[in-house]
């Protein structure tokens, strides 16, 4: 779900929160003003720092065994429209997506993704991360407030690390479109790498995008 730090999205997780028996937060970086963080201290409610339950090991000592009815995560919607409901997915749900998208999309164990959407999105979670660790590639996350203040770090890095397949939202091109086009530099970016820009369809928007990345051939 996603923590932020007005009242509104604050009221929103307190709902989810009525609803878990032992709920607890796992954050990065979290501002000391954030209405939902100071919800759970007045709470007194879990909370655990991500930098500090993080580790990498080389080799994996153990494995789990699960069956395909096992629930992997259990996703809130937003609220805006109603109650957040609490949608639950299971490892044959999460499987049968991948392998779906996968194959539509021709996804190979040559490919580097590169995203900033957030890990609380879906479309974040499922095809920039899950996915990733599906075919066992590589792939980078860019922290969503600095692609926001500076959209151009996500070329920039797509150039950079020679990404194959990218993913945005219909506003984050368009703020990136915008925010280029008030700039009188040429990057001289390499995008050669990418087959694909995975984007929820608006037409007039990605038109525009596929015009400007024409005229940089």
């Amino acid at each position: 779900m996603d923590v932020s730090n007005n009242e509104y999205k604050s009221k929103a997780n307190e709902k989810i929160f009525s609803r878990l028996t032992n709920p607890f937060l796992i954050y990065d970086d979290i501002n000391n003003d954030n209405t939902t963080l100071n919800l759970f201290v007045k709470r007194s409610l879990n909370l655990v720092r991500m930098r500090e339950t993080i580790t990498c090991q080389k080799e994996v000592k153990h494995i789990i065994e699960s069956s395909e009815n096992d629930i992997v995560y259990v996703q809130f919607s937003s609220g805006t429209t109603g109650e957040p409901r609490g949608a639950i997915l299971r490892k044959k749900n999460i499987s049968c997506n991948c392998e779906d998208i996968i194959r539509r999309l021709n996804l190979t164990s040559e490919d580097k993704f590169l995203s900033w959407q957030p890990l609380t999105h879906c479309y974040g979670l499922i095809v920039f991360h899950i996915i990733p660790i599906f075919l066992g590639v590589s792939h980078h996350l860019i922290v969503t407030d600095l692609f926001m203040r500076s959209p151009i770090i996500w070329l920039k890095k797509a150039h950079e690390l020679k990404s194959t397949r990218l993913g945005t939202l219909p506003f984050g091109l368009k703020h990136f479109m915008d925010f280029y086009n008030k700039r009188l530099q040429d990057y001289e970016w390499d995008l050669s790498n990418i087959k694909s820009q995975l984007n929820v369809h608006i037409k007039s928007i990605l038109n525009g995008f596929i015009i400007w990345i024409n005229k940089r051939d």
